[in-house]
Order: structure tokens, then sequence, then C-alpha cells
């Protein structure tokens, strides 16, 4: 609570809460537990899991309150209805809830009983109800409704009235132009290198490189009301661009664009190439066509470099060809006519090449240069993946490397005689420092070649060469001495290539042994990726090397590893050559001479560009490489590479892209949800209601983020969520974020109460957050050491500004978090002191009253002085000493002011009394993060005490990362006792119950004896579990956690102690989708299934205790001091397992001597 004057919020109860209602005229109190609204945040449409929502009464406002039942009794059901929005209304509470299907106002008396009806809302659900006046106004389905309560309680029929609102006019159909650099996904380079496609936000541009328009690949799409969605890109072989489309969802639309404008190119001469350049330049030359069948959802697509011709992978785990028929004559083909004639009208086709029953099955496809051979990842096993050959003309496929290991990335040479790809199969393991088990180091993949043909030789064996010979090779032809002099290249490019057309020199590949010619490049161990051959056949890479992160203990995601460096390895030198750091990812041209780099500038905060280079050439401005003297590295040019994407003009009209955001995210669902049937829905049906009723009433993003999340909520079911873009370039009409009003709210880590003090008063540090105060991103930053302030201290000012009791000081760091502030406190052994001080001024009339009485007293010792100086003349005149000056007044009336301090027990000799330090304000997450770490000190230290040691406690708060580093960072300590508590409450879910369960199931094997005298007995394994366990659980337990409770129930490891779960153990992350604007859409893609009876129970319900606990609220009553009562949850845990010990009475075995030896006898006598 908050006073209505200002100051600092005061915690009122000691549990989870986000409702409180007063009963009108009385002195009683409601209070609610997840009352928020049920279609968003965790809970769905028909929700019946652990986190419904709680009801408590407090009927005589005697900080009581009792559970209040809330159960559909006439339908004969057992289970409490999942509620929001509760409100106390006269002798009735009302609330919302969907007992029969859709959400609705009922009712029930103060008893819980007597359940009424109120509204017949039959589809779209009541929300946002709120009570004022006897009335209650909610919305259904974008309207407004109110209800007169005391009506509606008389008479159950009495019907809610729609309240019609008109709205003004929106600006969303207004176009916007937003920077295209900051929404720039992905650039493309020409076949040839001297233009690039650029995709921004969805849209498909063309441009030189450096210089000129850049020109919008547009698409026909048959729908003008919505935006049209860029969903791939790709250069076909004839330099044309072709772009994938989503206006048909689910069928995919292709769109072939003429070839890129050449204002200063050579002009046509005949007639049919005369008419085809008039209908490009006329900005008509497009051809719009589209597939017979739906394939799903592309992940890769790569054009053959020798014909128009594209393989696709898709979602559903399927290879396909897709090629372009002409109207007149034959498809193109490597060997005879290469080109699709987009003269004549185009119909794309597909044909299944593969696929795989596994899941993400296959990827990573490439083309040979003479366009008959594909190669690919195929995943045959859980774990490991095949590379495959493909030969086109035949369908025949061929195993290169089995799915033994994990294989992905091939890629063919330019001359046909290699095809690499990286490998995990460097098996090196590593004792981990932690757990003193043995693990796998991350980063060991390494690139791999195979020999095409069989009489290859080995290209890393170095040939009986001179060193003269030797660099004459590297300083000629390169390192392929049959790629040709670059005069020869020039002279084919401007043959007529319809008169002089030679078909790609065919590659041999002999298929028999194949799997024994693969060969490990010289190359250190590390993390590669994105491997290709230039035209001078180099082999370009990508090495990055795995750094672990502390992840935060508020579940923050750890961070990505930094870009990588690119390098090129050179067959004539048999070594690498670093080309760039901070390369994200790089792709070659068709011609592979040029490549295009995504880079990152170094830091959190480092700006992405994107740069055009040679390709196997190192950028100019590396390390060693510092360009010509005059050369411009830094803007947009040859010199430096760079491009500039702000060349394209990105114009976007919001209700357009809502539109198409909507469409996308119904199509996405379809095919993406792990149930086709949708669990019953008729999920196409309910888009379109949702489409005609809604939709075309929405007049902001935010507005659309509510309806999309609502109609996933139609699903029934977890891990369904759509997110706001990241970016806020737009404003309220626009759509976007908007701007952050508030600012980064700073913080200091502490709990202050306002102490009044005579005259004034300073806020007392009552509680400091800790966390581990040797890191700053997990301590609060008052507990740092070097800072001195402790709990008992006063603080009197921020940044020199005074406190008051108005403002609180969360106010005063208001946008401060990582800012330092200067804190004036008071350490607690001189507040009486300074108490004193205060009070004399206060008494002086404040700092004015002070300097006057200084004034005052110096007036009269100046007064003082003039007469003694008087006298002094004559003293003076008699050869007496005279009195000092001004120096002496000032000393005099500075001994005066010590004088009276020293009656207030100050010793100014001694220092102020006060001191100001310069700290850090810390951001919320760092501050959650230390709060969260004194949680578990303060508990286990509970646990430790009350059980005199024989109880560990560990607390887990997800399975990812962090949870992972949480329960080692405690159970190698914990494990040592006789039983163990493990604290799943609040556990965000993740991915890793598996590996901490199966430590949880690792009981000692054995003791390891030591010398008499020289240590006690020792478990083995050291880190194994003890003999009991108790596992705590609440309504806030979710995901991979309920699947952690549910087995370890299951597996009748020990009691589970608390209330139900969640209720939701769908999987996501394969199916999220980023919308056009940067919004996320999330839905499950695997359901999670349980043996032996329990199926599907987990889903909507979650997992049950043995003992279940609750923890109802409570008044706060020792706020001002810090008190809070006990947790009865864990106290219940620890009864248990001291009911265990005792019942069990463990105790270390008696070990008997050590043996003798079998050779005794020996020396005995």
């Amino acid at each position: 609570a908050v006073a209505l004057a200002g100051g600092a919020p005061v915690p009122l109860f000691d549990t989870e809460l986000d409702a409180i209602n007063y009963e009108v005229g009385g002195k009683g109190l409601l209070l609610g537990r997840h009352m928020y609204d049920p279609v968003v945040a965790s809970r769905w449409k028909g929700y019946r899991g652990g986190k419904s929502g709680f009801v408590w009464l407090d009927r005589e406002g005697n900080g009581e309150p009792k559970r209040l039942p809330l159960r559909d009794e006439t339908a004969g059901s057992s289970e409490d209805l999942n509620v929001s929005c509760a409100m106390w209304i006269q002798d009735r509470i009302w609330f919302v809830a969907d007992p029969d299907g859709s959400a609705n106002l009922w009712s029930v008396d103060l008893d819980g009983q007597g359940l009424m009806k109120h509204s017949q809302h039959a589809f779209f659900d009541v929300r946002n109800a709120k009570v004022g006046a006897g009335s209650i106004v909610y919305t259904v389905g974008g309207e407004l409704y109110i209800l007169e309560a005391a009506a509606a309680a008389a008479k159950s029929k009495a019907a809610p009235r729609r309240i019609p609102v008109e709205f003004g006019a929106t600006l969303a159909h207004l176009p916007q132009f937003l920077d295209a650099e900051e929404h720039c996904e992905a650039v493309l380079l020409h076949p040839d290198g001297h233009h690039c496609a650029v995709s921004c936000r969805g849209r498909a541009f063309e441009m030189a490189l450096w210089e000129g328009p850049a020109v919008a690949a547009r698409s026909a799409g048959p729908d003008p009301g919505r935006a049209v969605r860029c969903l791939a890109m790709e250069y076909l072989y004839s330099g044309r661009l072709v772009t994938v489309t989503d206006e048909l969802m689910p069928v995919l639309s292709f769109t072939i664009h003429p070839a890129p404008c050449l204002v200063d190119g050579e002009r046509p001469t005949k007639a049919q190439d005369w008419l085809s350049l008039l209908i490009a330049d006329a900005g008509v030359g497009t051809q719009h066509m589209r597939l017979e069948q739906p394939i799903g959802k592309i992940l890769d697509m790569v054009c053959s470099p020798a014909h128009d011709a594209l393989v696709v992978t898709t979602n559903r785990n399927e290879l396909w060809l897709i090629e372009f028929q002409p109207s007149v004559g034959g498809r193109p083909s490597p060997q005879e006519e290469p080109v699709a004639n987009a003269d004549v009208p185009l119909t794309v086709e597909a044909k299944l090449l593969d696929k795989s029953e596994h899941e993400e099955g296959l990827f990573d496809p490439c083309w040979s240069s003479d366009g008959e051979w594909v190669a690919y990842v195929r995943k045959d096993s859980k774990r490991g993946s095949s590379i495959v050959l493909l030969k086109i003309a035949s369908g025949e496929k061929t195993e290169v490397s089995d799915s033994g290991f994990s294989n992905y990335g091939p890629c063919f040479s330019a001359d046909g005689r290699f095809l690499s790809f990286m490998s995990s199969r460097s098996f090196a393991p590593f004792e981990d420092e932690v757990t003193s088990e043995l693990t796998f180091a991350c980063g060991s993949t390494m690139p791999y070649l195979v020999l095409l043909q069989e009489d290859a030789l080995n290209p890393f064996q170095r040939s009986a060469l001179s060193p003269a010979e030797m660099r004459d090779r590297e300083d000629g032809a390169g390192d392929n001495a049959d790629g040709g002099d670059e005069e020869e290249r020039d002279e084919d490019e401007e043959e007529d290539i319809e008169e002089k057309f030679q078909p790609p020199e065919q590659i041999n590949i002999d298929i028999g042994g194949i799997g024994r010619r693969i060969l490990q490049f010289p190359l250190p161990i590390g993390r590669y990726c994105n491997g290709s051959w230039t035209d001078g056949g180099k082999f370009q890479y990508l090495r990055g090397y795995g750094v672990a992160h502390q992840p935060g203990m508020h579940g923050d995601d750890p961070e990505e590893d930094g870009p990588c460096a690119l390098f090129a390895f050179s067959f004539q030198r048999l070594k690498e050559e670093k080309l760039a750091d901070g390369v994200q990812d790089y792709q070659l041209s068709m011609d592979l001479r040029n490549m295009v780099l995504s880079c990152r500038e170094p830091g959190p905060d480092g700006e992405e560009e994107w740069r055009v280079h040679v390709a196997g050439e190192k950028l100019p401005g590396g390390d060693d490489d510092e360009g010509p003297p005059d050369a411009d590295l830094d803007s947009p040019g040859p010199e430096s590479g760079i491009l500039d994407i702000k060349r394209v003009s990105l114009e976007v009209v919001p209700r357009l892209e809502w539109a198409q955001v909507f469409e996308e995210s119904c199509a996405h669902v379809a095919e993406m949800y792990f149930d086709d049937e949708h669990g019953g829905v008729d999920w196409s049906a309910t888009c379109a209601r949702y489409r005609e009723e809604l939709l075309p009433r929405v007049r902001s993003r935010i507005e659309l983020t509510d309806l999309v999340t609502e109609l996933l909520a139609e699903l029934g079911i977890s891990h369904c969520s759509f997110s706001d873009p990241t970016d806020a370039e737009c404003d309220e009409d626009g759509g976007g974020g908007g701007a952050s009003f508030l600012g980064a709210q700073g913080q200091l880590g502490l709990r202050a109460s306002w102490q009044a003090i005579e005259g004034a008063g300073a806020w007392r540090v009552e509680q400091l957050t800790k966390g581990d105060t040797w890191d700053a991103r997990y301590s609060g930053p008052l507990a740092r050491p070097g800072v001195g302030i402790t709990e008992g201290a006063f603080i009197i000012a921020v940044n020199r500004t005074k406190v008051c009791a108005e403002v609180s000081l969360e106010q005063m760091l208001a946008n401060s978090s990582g800012a330092e502030v200067l804190l004036t406190y008071v350490p607690p052994q001189n507040a009486a002191r300074y108490a004193q001080v205060q009070g004399m001024l206060h008494r002086s009339g404040g700092v004015d009253g002070l300097r006057k009485l200084v004034a005052s007293q110096r007036k009269s010792l100046e007064g003082k002085g003039a007469q003694d100086r008087k006298k002094g003349k004559k003293k003076k005149e008699k050869g007496k000493k005279a009195r000092k000056g001004p120096e002496a007044i000032q000393a005099e009336a500075d001994k005066q002011l010590a004088q009276m301090l020293r009656g207030m027990s100050i010793d100014v000799s001694e220092g102020p009394i006060w001191r100001t330090v310069r700290v850090k304000a810390v951001g919320l997450e760092t501050k959650r993060n230390a709060s969260l770490r004194d949680l578990v000190e303060d508990r286990s230290e509970i646990v430790h005490s009350l059980t005199k040691g024989r109880v560990g406690y560990v607390h887990v708060p997800d399975t990812c990362e962090l949870g992972f580093a949480e329960f080692y960072r405690y159970y190698g300590r914990e494990s040592e006792r006789e039983a163990l508590i493990v604290d799943l409450r609040c556990n965000g879910g993740g991915y890793a119950t598996e590996l901490l369960l199966k430590q949880l199931r690792n009981p000692p094997l054995g003791f390891n004896m030591l010398r008499p005298g020289r240590g006690k007995l020792q478990v083995s394994p050291e880190m194994s579990t003890p003999g009991h366990l108790v596992l705590l659980i609440d309504e806030n337990t979710s995901s991979d956690g309920e699947v952690w409770a549910e087995a370890f129930k299951r597996f009748g490891m020990g009691k589970v102690v608390g209330v139900r779960t969640w209720g939701g153990v769908v999987s996501v992350g394969g199916a999220d989708l980023e919308t056009i604007d940067g919004g996320e859409l999330s839905i499950p893609y695997q359901h999670y299934y349980t043996p032996g009876g329990g199926g599907y129970v987990l889903e909507n319900h979650g997992a049950d205790p043995d003992v279940e606990v609750h923890w109802p609220p409570a008044p706060l009553a020792g706020a001002a001091a810090g008190e809070r009562r006990p947790d009865p949850q864990l106290a219940e845990a620890m009864r248990i397992a001291e009911e265990l010990l005792a019942q069990s009475k463990t105790a270390p075995p008696e070990i008997p001597k050590f043996p003798l030896s079998r050779l005794h006898r020996r020396h005995k006598g």
C-alpha cells in the first residue's frame, strides 16, 4: 500500500496476491490470487490446472481470511472453478468463470453457495470485469457491456446491456517510412556479384552494390487488403531474382523478377530482347505463379549453379525440387537449355526428392557445379545425421557419412573433386570441476573432406617441390591451377550465352567406397560452420569457441556466443588464413568470386553491418591490413565494402501489416501445431470468426497482440504466446511498442522505512539485499565491499537532494539504472548524535536560522574585535602586543561552534558523523538475482537450524542453465546430510529434468577408507543422494518442473509436498514464428505422454502432491521490522524429513579393520 500523500510502498501480506477488494460500508476484505485475465499470462480458455484463481474472505476484518470454495456443484463436478476478476458487491461474490465452456459472469453468496449465472455469451469470453457504484462493466469480443449487480442478483435473468462506443479515426491506414537498416533480414549477391537483393521487414529489394536506387521486387498478390511477406528469396542461374510469398497460404507463391537493370549495359538489337527489356523497364516484367499443392514452410532454399532450378527443405521433413516449366519448350536443363524462358508463361512444379521420419530431418542442401547432384543432411537417428548424395536424374541416393555422428553443412568444391562437411566426431572427455564427472567439450566439431574420385590423392600431403617451386605456386595461379586466368574469364563472360553456350563439365563421382575416403582438415578443434569453396579453390569457414556464461538468478537467457572469425584454408600452403573477425554469417555469389558478410562490432551494443568483398581475401582494415593510406574504411563504398542499406526506402502501412500478421499466424498454427485436429477445435472456422468480427476493429499493434492472444487461447492448451515487436519505431496509431516513458528504474537493493527526526527525517535502512557480494551482477549495490552502508543506517540525501517522506527512494532513482549516484548517510552508531544536530538546526530555524545565528555571532565577535583594536592601538603605543584581525575572529567563531557540538557529544576533530559514497544503481534483474540468492540462503539456514543439520535444502528455479547451475552449487554440500529437501516452487521449467533426476537417483555405491587418523569415511561416489528425499511444489511449478514432480512421485523417490502444479507440459521452440514486424508467435509442437496409465494427464491438470499444504494470506504485522511468518510448506517438508529419519535411524556403517594381506604369514615371528 502507498499513502495518499506519497512515500514508499508498504507490504500488507506475506504471500502471493494480485487482487484486493473491500466490503463497501463494512470491515470485510476479499483477497484473490491469480485473478488476472485468464486469456493472457499463464492460462488459457478452459484452464483447469493448479494455477486457477483462489479467493479468500475476511468477513470480520480480523486478519484471518478463509478460503472460499467455488465449485459448480450443479454439474456434479468436484473440481474448483477457474475464476478471475473477483468482486465483493453487497452480500454476494461476483467473478468470471467458464464452467460451461465460455467465460461469463457468475456469483455466489458469502459461503460459496447459490451459484448464479448472469451473462449468456456463447463464443467470446467475458474479460476485464470491474465494479463501480454497484454496476459491473466488462468486455466481450471487443464490445463494452454493463450489468446492474443488484438487479441481476435479485433476478437471475437480468441481462447485461451493450454500451455503444464510437472511436475517432485512426492513422493506421497511412504509410510510414522506417529505417531499413534496422529491419534488414538478409542480403544475397547476384550471381555475377554486381547487384544484391535485400530483404527488409518481409519485402525484397534489388540494388547495385555502391550506387543507384533500391528497386522493390514487387509481388502481385491477390489480396490488396493486407501486406504480402517475402518468405524466401534466391537468385536463379539466369541472374533473375525469385521470391516466395505468402499471399495464397498455405500454398506458396513464386515470383520471378526481371534481371537487374544495367543502365550502361548493351542495348538489345533483336525484337524479342527489345520487347523483354521494355516490359522489364516498364515494371510489368514479373511472372507470378503458385504451386498446385502445399509443401509446408520453407526452411532452406538453394539454386542450381547450372540451371534455373531450386531445392528446398520444409518443416515437413521433406526435400523438394522446384522447377519452372515454360508453356513452350522443355524445362531448364544443365546440359541443354539452362534458363527458364520468361518470354512465355511459366508454371512452377515441385517434385519430392526425400523424406525423413525425424524432427528437423532434412537440412543444408547444396548443388554440385554441374547441377546434376545434390548433397544434404538427413537425420536417421535420434542424435546422428548422415550426409546424402542424390543424383537428380535417377533419384539414386548414397550415404557419404552415416548417422553414427552429427554431420552437417555439406558443400561441393567448384572443380568437383571434393565434398566438404562439418562433423562432431571428436569425443574428447574431460573432468568436470563441479561434479568430478567426465563430460565432453563444447565445440568439438571439425571440417572434413570427401574425395569424390577413387583415384584422387590426399590433398593434405605436400608435393615434392623445391622452395622456389613452392614460392612460384603460391605467387602464381593460386589454389586452383586449372581455373584459368582472369583475361580468359573476362572473354568468356563477353560471349553471347545463346550462341556460345557450353554445358558445364560433368562431375564424375565414384560411389563405391566413398565412405572410406573421408579426411579431416588439419585444423585446431573448435566450433566450425558455414564451409564453402571459392572460385580459386580455397575452403572458407567460420570458427568460434564455446564460452560458458553464468546465468542470471531470475532466469535470464544465456548470453549468446560472440561472432565468429572467418578463415580460408589454402591447399597450396596447407594452412589457414584469418580473413575477418566479428563475422556472424556470410554467403558466396554463385560464381564463387564474391562474398557478402554480416558483421557485428564487438560489445553488447555493437551494430550490424553488411559488407561485400572478394571471396578468399582479407577484408580491408583488419588487424594487419590497414588498406591504402587514403582509403575510407568507415563509410559505405567499394573501399570498405560496406553496403548502405539506408538506400532502401522502406514504406509500411500498419493496418495492412496487422492483417498479414493475423493471416500468417492462423496459417502457422494450422501448419505447425502438433495436433492436426487442433484438439477438436474447428480452427478454420474459429479464425474466420475472429477475422470477420474483430480484426477490422483493431486500431493499434497492442490490440492486435490481444486479439491473436485470445485466438490462441481457443486451442485450450499451454505454451501459446504472442508478443509485441521489440522495436518501438511506431507511435500508438502506428502500432509499435512505443517509447518507454518510465525509463530504467534504478535499484539500491534495500528495504527502508521513514524515520521522523525533529525538523526533518531520513530513510532508515531496515534490510539490505546482499547476494553474492563478490560479483556485481549478483549482489545488491550497497552490500558490496567498500560501500560501508549497513542495516540501521539513515539515508539523508540522494545526489545531494534532501530526502522526504512523500518521495520514496525509488522515485529519486527513476531512470537511473546503471548510473552512479551519490548517497549521503549516517552510520547507525552516529544516529543519536545526528538527531541532536538536526534538532539543533530545527530549533535554530533550519539552515537559514543557523546562518543567521552564525552571522549574529560573527557580528558580535567583530564588534568586540573593533573595541579590542582600539584598545590595541593604545597598548601598541605603550609597547604591548595587539590582538589579531579577521583570522582571530574566525577562529573564535569556530571554537564556539565546536564547543556547542561537544555539548552533543560530537568531536569535529574525529571527522564527519555522516558519509557520502558513490554507488552504481542496478537494474531490476540484478536486484532479483541478489534477492533470490538471499532467500535461498535464508531458507537453507532455517532448515539446518531446525533439523540440527541433518536435513539439507536445494532450490531449483528452473530446469535450464540457471537451474542446473543452482542445483549443483548447493547439491555437493547439502547431499552430505542425512535427508534432502528439493524445492521446485516457482520453477520455470526448461529441459534438464532428466539430468537432475539422474543425479538424485544416484545412491552410494560404497565407501572409500583412508588411513586411520588421515580423514573420515568418504561416500563413493562423492556426489551421491542421501537416503531420504522430500520434494516441494506449488502452482507456479511449471512445464519441465512438473515432469520432474510427476516422475519423482512415480518412481517412489520420496514425498511430494505442496499444492497442484501449473498444468502445462507441451514442448515449445520448434514451431516459433517471428512476425513481419518483429513480434513472436510461439505454439507447442510436441505433447508429453507418461506411460503406466498417466497418459496426457499432466496437461491442463498438473502434478498432484502426496501431502497438500496451502499457503493462505495473512497480514504482515511486522512489515516495518521485516518479520515474516514461517513458510508452512517448508515446515511440513522438514517435519516429513525428520519423521523419515526417525523411522529409518540411518547411521554410517561400522567399518571393520583393513583385511590382512594373503602374504601376512611370511612376516610372523
